[in-house]
């Protein structure tokens, strides 16, 4: 009932600014348009034929004294079309809006066509009844005019109003971190990272990162009166589903690992290749359309085990002194593209 009531109130009130201010036939030629986010609803070539099967013909062409523009996009989860007759004059006589707010675009585009149909057949009973009066015939008869080949004029169709964006913004950011590490290396450390995210185009609420970080660990006192530190470089791949504010996302993370010592008898530095998995919990706050801060916690499994001897103490035994949970809580702001 609710969707009867959105077709005939809409298809009502484009009628009544046509029967007011349009006076033409049955006929007009068709603009349309979709935006990406309404890619999947029916084309033209489907919308001619919805409007042929109501008339029984196509009222459609080219040449047609008057342009109806449909316009059809997505707006906070809502199917919208519009519909806009212009006059062979370039003038707008009657602009309408529909809205659908069904999963699919099956109902809105049903509400456009009957509303097309309903609109070109009432202008075309507001054409002028031939009148009965028949003009004089000639005085005399003129020779017939010699036979002149016809002439096609083309008839621009006015520039259709250009769509309104929802979102013009890209779907890229990019953006850095400052986190806290503990875990990682000999001891806790600052973390910094540089991230790019993208964002699904079609609504859904997912994203997939890169980051690139540093990690250090501060200097770690060990026998004899030496200091041992590391340094971590890895990249990571953050794929992430959202929920208003909140953030939940995996992470794999793949690097280098170099720990040395220093102040020692036999001062050394080795590195391996490092690879851990987990997860991330976190919130985002948006400052403007295309600003946002972040705020999230990491929590990893170490899956190379690290160990390293270093002279002759074993100054990070990961089978002794590491546990095989890396964490991190970091802060970060991000920006998304124009």
């Amino acid at each position: 009932m609710t969707r009867m009531r959105l077709i005939a109130g809409a298809a009502a009130l484009l009628v009544g600014a046509t029967a007011r201010n349009v006076r033409a036939n049955s006929s007009a030629h068709l603009v349309y348009s979709r935006t990406t986010d309404a890619a999947e609803c029916p084309d033209e070539e489907t919308l001619r034929k919805a409007v042929a099967s109501r008339f029984g013909y196509d009222p459609f062409f080219a040449w047609a004294k008057k342009t109806l523009v449909v316009w059809v996009t997505r707006d906070h989860g809502s199917y919208v079309g519009r519909l806009q007759i212009v006059d062979d004059a370039g003038l707008a006589r009657g602009t309408r809006e529909i809205r659908s707010n069904d999963e699919s675009c099956s109902e809105l585009f049903d509400a456009l066509a009957l509303a097309i149909s309903i609109a070109l057949d009432a202008s075309a009973q507001l054409l002028p009844k031939p009148s009965a009066v028949q003009p004089p015939p000639p005085s005399a008869p003129e020779p017939p005019p010699a036979p002149a080949l016809p002439t096609i004029t083309r008839v621009e169709p006015p520039t259709p109003p250009r769509p309104v964006p929802i979102d013009n913004a890209t779907p890229w950011a990019v953006g850095g971190d400052l986190a806290a590490s503990a875990g990682l290396g000999p001891s806790p450390g600052p973390r910094a990272a540089a991230f790019a995210r993208w964002w699904s185009r079609r609504n859904l609420p997912l994203s997939l990162g890169a980051e690139l970080s540093v990690d250090w660990s501060l200097p770690l006192s060990v026998v004899p009166d030496g200091t041992v530190s590391s340094t971590f470089v890895a990249g990571t791949l953050v794929p992430c589903i959202h929920h208003g504010a909140a953030v939940i996302c995996l992470l794999g993370e793949l690097g280098w690992l170099h720990a040395a010592a220093s102040e020692v008898v036999h001062p050394n530095s080795d590195g391996m290749l490092f690879a851990a998995l987990g997860g991330r919990v976190g919130v985002e706050w948006p400052f403007t359309d295309r600003l946002f801060m972040r705020f999230h916690g990491d929590a990893l499994v170490d899956v190379t085990r690290p160990d390293f001897q270093i002279g002759n103490y074993a100054v990070w035994n990961a089978a002794e002194k590491r546990k095989p949970v890396i964490g991190s809580m970091g802060l970060g702001i991000g920006y998304r593209l124009p």
